[in-house]
């Protein structure tokens, strides 16, 4: 007999509130559960769920860009899909190994069985899981769609640097902006200085202007 096993009350209690469970509700509460977007692209809120540690997704998506070293967006795009598609077969195989676990702590698992070992309780609760749930054979229809569409996103990243390598980036050539500094006008300066126009001068020199005496007075003298 398994030590430990857990009661039914106690999984009704757990199934209860876990039905109850809706999330964080206050504003601070969803922006934590975001983490505020991922800062590389992939945000929180479509691949960590709150049950989930995004410490362990980080060291994934780390392990992938090291092992991997993508060097533009599109290849960058490709291994966040990766790494997204790895998260969800692990989640997946996460499920079945809860479903098993519920199934093998059930207290009428063993009923009709004078003696069950580990073995045969595992077995127990795998034949009751499948029979009265669908939830195994969802989570391996889900792992086969996962395990395929990984390798296909491999495959197109090979594909993709083998078929078209990226080029070398250009670097723009930064030309220098011609300054045209403008010539200051005062208000206050003088107008430009010019030259003083000479005066005419007589054509005829005032000492040699001879008047001849009236002919009066000439009669007079």
């Amino acid at each position: 007999m398994v030590n430990n096993i857990t009661s039914d009350r106690q999984l009704d209690a757990n199934r209860a509130n876990a039905l109850k469970s809706t999330g964080p509700r206050t504003p601070d509460g969803k922006q934590n559960s975001a983490h505020n977007a991922w800062k590389h692209g992939i945000t929180a809120s479509s691949v960590i769920l709150t049950t989930e540690d995004q410490a362990i997704f980080d060291e994934i998506r780390k392990g992938y860009y090291q092992r991997l070293v993508p060097v533009d967006i599109m290849e960058c795009d490709l291994v966040d899909d990766m790494v997204h598609v790895r998260w969800q077969i692990r989640r997946i195989r996460g499920i079945e190994d809860s479903i098993y676990e519920i199934e093998v702590n059930r207290r009428d698992l063993t009923k009709g069985f004078d003696y069950a070992g580990n073995a045969i309780r595992t077995a127990l609760a795998h034949i009751h899981a499948a029979e009265h749930s669908n939830a195994l054979a969802l989570a391996n229809r889900q792992l086969t769609r996962l395990s395929r569409e990984l390798d296909r996103l491999f495959s197109t990243l090979s594909n993709l640097r083998r078929d078209h390598p990226p080029a070398a980036p250009i670097e723009p050539v930064e030309e220098e902006p011609v300054q045209i500094e403008p010539i200051p006008i005062s208000e206050h300066q003088p107008p430009p200085a010019t030259e003083p126009t000479p005066a005419s001068e007589p054509l005829v020199a005032e000492a040699d202007i001879r008047v001849p005496p009236h002919p009066l007075l000439r009669e007079a003298a």
